[in-house]
């Protein structure tokens, strides 16, 4: 039986079978959306917090601290940065951080002077004004989504209530936040605890590395402090997502194992149902090989039709997860991404395991001489 002749009794097969047929690749496709939707997230933890942030900003915050709301710092410790490298620090800023549950969410909360929202920042206002008071805040876009906010919005903070005057731009780990000035933040969570991080910026012409490793070592900081490039409060944030990624290649892998025991469960039953015809047709000529083709073309049209509508389904789950409730962690995104590659290699995975499931239960079946399959 040669090739397509396989494939043209498969497809009459599953047309025949096609209630069956319909369930099988039903159940299929359920698998199929877990596995993609897996693969989806395994990618966004796999490039989580490697967005570049293109600055010359230093961060200085207490050590071995993972979460910088659980830092403090002395109200000297910007002075000492000025004093040592007076030619090479262009501005320094305190910035008082907090992760607060604001509407049943976690969002990133920061107080910083208001000279220093653009230059030292980055922030970019399209929408709206700066607060020109302490009862005014701004949001990033990112923040904005999340919430469904609008300009004029009344948000409760710590119990106090502030009104949402500017949206802004941010990258990386500031993609979700609100913003007030610093003397907003004192008044709002007081003084006691002062400011959680230190920010130092380098001007162009200094070697930001040499600032670095001079503040962390200045018996001032040494031990106390941790003295960070910006962007690597990102790929400490990343480091923390690795277990979550391992767990994911985890639950893929049960995913397709799922794919390899629905299809040995399937062409099992089919082997029973139909022991009398595969022997029939093996008593006038055609081979085990030539069976298993069939077989194998029969379960291929399956995982190839549940693929393509469990594909379909991904997208659009993932789509709406994204314009309605995206994930965000430590305030930057995790972009849900089905990447050509991951799908590809889904796609030959799948039908792997899937033939994998197909070849176990016809390796026993075609061992037993036909005498032996009639008489069962």
């Amino acid at each position: 039986m040669n090739i397509l002749r396989s494939a043209s009794f498969a497809f009459k097969d599953l047309l025949y079978d096609r209630g069956r047929s319909v369930l099988t690749i039903l159940s299929l496709m359920v698998i199929m959306v877990g596995y993609l939707i897996l693969s989806a997230l395994s990618e966004a933890y796999r490039t989580f917090g490697k967005r570049p942030e293109a600055t010359r900003n230093l961060m200085i915050i207490s050590a071995e601290v993972l979460d910088p709301m659980e830092s403090n710092l002395d109200d000297n410790i910007l002075n000492v940065a000025q004093d040592l490298f007076p030619d090479a620090v262009s501005r320094v800023s305190p910035c008082i951080f907090r992760h607060m549950n604001i509407e049943e969410r976690m969002i990133q909360v920061r107080a910083v002077p208001p000279e220093d929202f653009t230059d030292l920042y980055q922030l970019s206002l399209f929408d709206g004004s700066w607060p020109a008071d302490e009862r005014q805040i701004i949001a990033t876009d990112g923040a904005v989504h999340i919430y469904q906010w609008k300009l004029g919005s009344t948000i409760t903070i710590y119990g106090s209530e502030f009104e949402l005057v500017g949206i802004v731009k941010a990258l990386g780990s500031k993609y979700a936040s609100i913003w007030m000035t610093y003397a907003a933040g004192e008044q709002l969570f007081g003084t006691k605890r002062g400011y959680q991080i230190g920010y130092v910026q380098v001007n162009p012409r200094a070697d930001i590395e040499t600032v670095r490793t001079g503040l962390e070592s200045d018996p001032r900081l040494e031990g106390r402090y941790a003295v960070y490039l910006e962007d690597q409060l990102s790929d400490r944030y990343n480091q923390a997502t690795q277990d979550l990624l391992r767990l994911t290649v985890i639950l893929m892998f049960v995913s397709l194992t799922a794919i390899s025991f629905g299809t040995y469960h399937t062409t099992g039953l089919t082997l029973v149902e139909r022991s009398w015809e595969i022997a029939v047709l093996r008593v006038v000529g055609f081979s085990p090989g030539a069976i298993r083709s069939f077989l194998f073309n029969r379960t291929l049209f399956q995982i190839l039709i549940a693929y393509g509508m469990g594909l379909g389904v991904a997208t659009l789950f993932i789509r709406w997860h994204q314009a309605t409730s995206p994930i965000v962690l430590h305030s930057a995104p995790l972009t849900l991404t089905l990447t050509t590659t991951g799908i590809i290699l889904g796609l030959v995975l799948t039908v792997l395991f899937a033939l994998l499931g197909v070849w176990l239960p016809t390796g026993r079946q075609f061992r037993t001489t036909v005498a032996e399959q009639i008489s069962h």
